[in-house]
């Protein structure tokens, strides 16, 4: 059965890729990998005489970018797709390090607000994987030229992310994209 509302595929495209204009120049030069390696001071005594225990090395990150309209905020959640048609959903097939999952205005011309979602992360798979059926499953019907499928999400709500899973971005009026940030 159809539900009242069908979420027209162009449309969602469309936000989508609205969303993925305003974020993407502001995450290429932010989102970075950190591996720790820790120094061997009898390999390398030297940088061991000079206080330094381990060394940071930066690796760019992939992203994806999921978009969600502003009226969507009241319900303090992040949905994960898990289901689309007779396939996978993004949160079980992404390959990205990170997922932007941002929120856009009213007029659809800036964010309201963002979260970087450690999709990899083994404690958030983990998590999800064990609350599939704690948290609601959200069912959207969709269509493109005809094609109908239903998508199917799990809300989770932002306050239940494992710590270290998600990073909220806030952008308040006159501050650039990241100006706050918290990690949840």
């Amino acid at each position: 059965m159809k539900s009242k509302r069908i979420n027209v595929w162009t449309s969602s495209l469309k936000i989508g890729g609205k969303g993925e204009k305003i974020v993407r120049s502001h995450l290429e030069d932010f989102i970075v990998k950190v591996k720790l390696k820790s120094m061997d001071y009898k390999l390398y005594p030297e940088i061991q005489l000079q206080g330094i225990d381990q060394i940071a090395i930066l690796e760019k990150a992939s992203f994806e970018v999921k978009t969600r309209l502003s009226f969507a905020l009241q319900y303090e959640d992040i949905l994960l797709e898990v289901k689309t048609g007779d396939k996978r959903g993004w949160f079980l097939t992404s390959k990205a390090d990170y997922i932007a999952y941002v929120f856009l205005n009213k007029q659809k011309s800036d964010l309201v607000k963002g979260y970087l979602i450690a999709i990899q992360n083994t404690s958030l798979r983990k998590f999800v994987e064990q609350n599939l059926v704690k948290y609601p499953h959200i069912k959207a019907d969709s269509e493109d030229e005809g094609q109908y499928w239903v998508t199917e999400s799990i809300a989770i709500p932002i306050s239940d992310f494992p710590q270290g899973t998600l990073l909220e971005f806030v952008t308040p009026k006159g501050k650039a994209w990241g100006a706050n940030t918290k990690l949840l």
